[in-house]
């Protein structure tokens, strides 16, 4: 320890903690290289040859520890990454067989907003077409039962100042979190605001996350568009 010279920085740490030997192991296997195994030792020249020659052998047991613990790992995110896809998977079954059963345009919406926001586990699901005659944008089917009626079918989003409404006008999707979101012109809106209660009370002070996206047609075209909120980063 004394003579060392090459890492002065964590030699003057061992020092100043009574640590009068240091080794350190390669964790190896033969797919990858996963770290580092060190030791240290108040006693001088703790690490002799044969003891380094065990140890060799420990940190290669424990390589293959780490490796194992890391293809599990690895094989659950596999896991849970197929069940995503299975349950979007009956998403689009279920959005198939509402199309199939439902004539009428409300109920289908309404049918596609519930069945996402179960899927996607987020907290409002809302899809707004546009309104010829106030040229905005109608919220023509939401499912949000925490919104405790600050978000209300029927109610019109403008086409300026609204997620919403830049998406339909671009038909790009757009995300946004943390200070984006707050700092968003929908979050802004006073029309998506209760007028009843105070800003604090409010549930759209409590969302965390949202995404809107374009719904667009085989021809190109954008005749709707979908908003979906979540507590959370979606």
């Amino acid at each position: 320890m004394d003579t060392e010279t090459r890492f002065p920085r964590i030699m003057a740490r061992l020092k100043r903690y009574g640590i009068q030997s240091s080794y350190a192991l390669p964790l190896t296997t033969v797919h990858r290289r996963l770290g580092g195994l060190g030791l240290g030792s108040t006693q001088p020249d703790a690490y002799p040859e044969e003891e380094i020659r065990f140890l060799t052998l420990v940190a290669d047991q424990v390589a293959l520890a780490i490796d194992d613990a890391l293809n599990f790992e690895a094989a659950q995110l596999a896991h849970a990454e197929l069940q995503r896809n299975h349950d979007r998977l009956e998403l689009l079954l279920d959005a198939t067989s509402s199309i199939v059963a439902n004539l009428e345009l409300r109920d289908l919406l309404r049918v596609i907003t519930v069945t996402l926001r179960r899927v996607m586990h987020c907290d409002a699901v809302g899809v707004a077409l546009p309104d010829v005659a106030s040229h905005q944008l109608r919220l023509d089917a939401l499912d949000f039962p925490a919104g405790k009626g600050f978000l209300q079918e029927e109610m019109l989003l403008p086409m300026e100042g609204s997620a919403s409404g830049k998406v339909f006008q671009t038909g790009e999707p757009l995300a946004l979190s943390g200070p984006a979101w707050f700092n968003s012109a929908i979050y802004m809106v006073r029309s998506l605001r209760s007028k009843t209660s105070s800003p604090k009370r409010s549930c759209i002070w409590k969302m965390q996350s949202a995404v809107s996206c374009t719904l667009r047609t085989s021809w190109g075209t954008a005749p709707s568009s979908a908003v979906c909120s979540s507590r959370w980063r979606l």
